[in-house]
């Protein structure tokens, strides 16, 4: 961005900082002029809130800016004001803990903070910001990495690596209004909970942090190289680093991608390799050394179980039996060894419906642990994995719909094909156009389709942008539709502006679009093709019709001679009757006769004299008053 003075980059400067960014000086050529990104733009009211919480008039304003700063982002459409009144205020040393919310990213924001941020997310993307509770975020669990690991059990049941994560999770569940939690020995608990070890494991509170010095981003320099020692942990996004730098390096990258500024949601699973976690999707079920059935659901699952739990609490489970630990009559079902696969409810593949259903049973039934699973729809689930949510490209597809980049919209595409057989494909590039309009009745036409209003024409138009197109309003009102039957075998007519139509339906559709759009109203002239009229020249001799008209000249008088003889009939025709203007009339029916030489009488002087000028135009003969006959004595 160009700024004119040091002053205007240095106030520029210090508003970025209270916003978290900073902006240094570049050198000229890495500089865009405003000049260089004029654009003709209208003076449209469709407002747009940006990144840096400024309100364009309409997106080719904003477009202009964005010339100026790559980074400029569209927030929603709509008036910023809309979001954010004001800026939010710093909050007081002294507020309470209930004028703060913490967020689902564990971090904590003002309720101002939290309103605004809120209704930019679900404006601008169909997010809603979560809630975990109000008041300010408890102290994040790797604040006890410091901590040596010392295991205490609950009253709950379940197993806390030291006092410290303890404490941690009675500051969540007092903010919930729920019971806290209580020791009741050292040491891990006696039989832990069997949930616990579930493929979902990253998000089990119960697993053992690594004691380890491991820093926030805060409190990390991102910039630092990582060296090569091996020390390796496991993240809770299923990768595994090299070592502590490494992983802190990963969460460096994901916040830096983030387009609002919240914590990175990797935290360490366990030290060590990662588990293996990919495995076939056959049933068949083991049953452990504590008594547990490993659903979902063979050797290789258990061997995740296992290897997880060793990691994290040293124990160390043995295959009982190659079946369910107890079995049911009811869920005892011989399944075809047939693989046609479905996507169950935990968007994992089952061989097919019939060892889903088994499953089922055995939840139902207490055999085994997990969730209830029900099928999703036939074939193997849609996959997510290699999607990065961290890239902001939206997309809007034919459902009207805006995802954030193009891989979610072919998982979501992927889903709607499987699930309700619909074809999903992308519309255009950027967020949908759609937006919230009134019912209201006044509507408007582009010249080919009739929208309700202008709200919903404004749609249509941003639609017609991202396919390079161009809409506009031709009228208010309803498009006037071209009638049907007789009027089509009329035949050509002329209108009163002198443009021909094929037939009489083509001249009514042309008469509304007159009334609707300039007020003004159109007649028919003449049947049949309108004259060829020609462009006459400005000087010239003017001429006089039969009908006592002057023209200018007489390609003039040629271009009035088509019209007339087009208007009227066939025995009626316009001629030219002398060359120069006709000669003036207006003469008054006052009685003083006078006649000329050849004894011809006219009722006064007046209507003699135009004789005389007629005469002598056509033939150059003079004729002059004389007494009439009669009156002579």
């Amino acid at each position: 961005m160009v700024f004119r003075n040091l002053c205007e980059f240095t106030y520029s400067r210090c508003l970025a900082a209270s916003k978290g960014h900073q902006i240094h000086i570049a050198t000229e050529e890495n500089c865009i002029s405003k000049e260089a990104c004029e654009m003709p733009c209208t003076d449209d009211r469709h407002p747009i809130c940006a990144s840096d919480f400024s309100t364009y008039d309409n997106l080719c304003q904003f477009r202009k800016q964005k010339c100026l700063d790559a980074e400029l982002e569209v927030l929603f459409k709509g008036k910023c004001s809309e979001c954010l009144d004001s800026p939010c205020a710093l909050p007081a040393e002294n507020s309470p803990d209930e004028a703060f919310v913490c967020l689902e990213d564990q971090s904590t924001k003002s309720l101002c903070e939290y309103q605004m941020l809120s209704c930019i997310f679900e404006r601008g993307y169909g997010v809603n910001l979560t809630v975990q509770y109000i008041g300010n975020c408890c102290p994040p669990v790797e604040s006890c990495d410091n901590e040596k690991p010392d295991p205490v059990c609950t009253d709950g049941g379940s197993t806390f690596l030291t006092e410290c994560e303890l404490k941690i999770e009675n500051c969540k569940l007092k903010k919930l209004d729920q019971p806290i939690l209580s020791i009741v020995s050292k040491g891990v608990c006696e039989k832990y909970d069997r949930d616990m070890l579930t493929d979902d494991f990253s998000s089990n509170r119960d697993f053992q942090k690594p004691s380890i010095e491991f820093k926030r981003e805060n409190a990390f320099n991102c910039s630092m190289e990582c060296d090569n020692s091996y020390d390796p942990l496991c993240g809770t996004n299923g990768v595994t680093y090299t070592n502590a730098c490494s992983l802190q390096k990963e969460i460096c990258d994901s916040n830096a991608k983030n387009i609002f500024i919240f914590s990175s949601t990797i935290e360490v699973a366990y030290t060590g390799m990662c588990c293996d976690t990919n495995c076939p999707s056959d049933f068949s079920p083991v049953c452990d050394s504590k008594g547990n059935t490993h659903q979902f659901q063979n050797i290789c699952h258990f061997g995740i179980k296992r290897c997880i739990a060793e990691r994290t609490f040293g124990d160390v489970l043995t295959i009982e039996k190659f079946e369910v630990c107890n079995e049911v009559k009811a869920c005892d079902t011989q399944c075809p060894k047939e693989y046609s696969p479905v996507c169950a409810s935990n968007q994992q593949n089952i061989v097919n419906e019939c060892e889903l259903n088994k499953i089922r049973c055995l939840v139902e039934n207490n055999v085994t642990t997990g969730e209830k699973l029900v099928k999703e729809y036939d074939g193997e689930c849609c996959r997510l994995e290699n999607c990065d949510f961290s890239t902001f490209s939206p997309v809007c597809d034919t459902e009207g719909i805006t995802h954030a980049n193009m891989c979610l919209m072919n998982h979501n595409a992927c889903i709607q094909m499987k699930k309700y057989k619909k074809t999903i494909q992308v519309s255009y590039q950027g967020q949908c156009c759609a937006q919230p309009c009134d019912e209201d009745d006044a509507p408007v036409c582009d010249g080919n389709i009739t929208h309700a209003n202008t709200c919903k024409f404004r749609i249509a138009q941003c639609e017609a942008e991202r396919v390079n197109k161009t809409l506009n309003i031709a009228y208010t009102g309803t498009c006037c539709l071209l009638p049907k039957g007789e009027c089509e075998t009329s035949g050509p007519v002329c209108d009163s502006e002198g443009q021909t139509h094929s037939n009489h339906c083509v001249y009514q559709q042309k008469r509304c679009i007159a009334q609707q759009g300039s007020q003004k109203t159109l007649n028919i002239v003449h049947t049949g093709e309108c004259c060829a009229l020609a462009s006459c020249p400005k000087t010239g001799q003017p001429v006089c019709d039969s009908r006592g008209r002057t023209h200018d000249s007489l390609c003039h008088f040629h271009n009035s001679k088509c019209i007339f003889d087009k208007i009227h009939s066939q025995n009626t025709t316009l001629t030219l009757d002398y060359q120069g203007k006709c000669c003036p009339a207006g003469c008054t029916d006052e009685l003083s006769v006078i006649c000329d030489q050849h004894e011809n009488i006219y009722r006064n002087s007046c209507y003699f004299n135009l004789k005389a000028c007629e005469t002598w135009r056509r033939t150059q003969d003079v004729l002059l008053a004389s007494p009439c006959p009669l009156l002579r004595t």
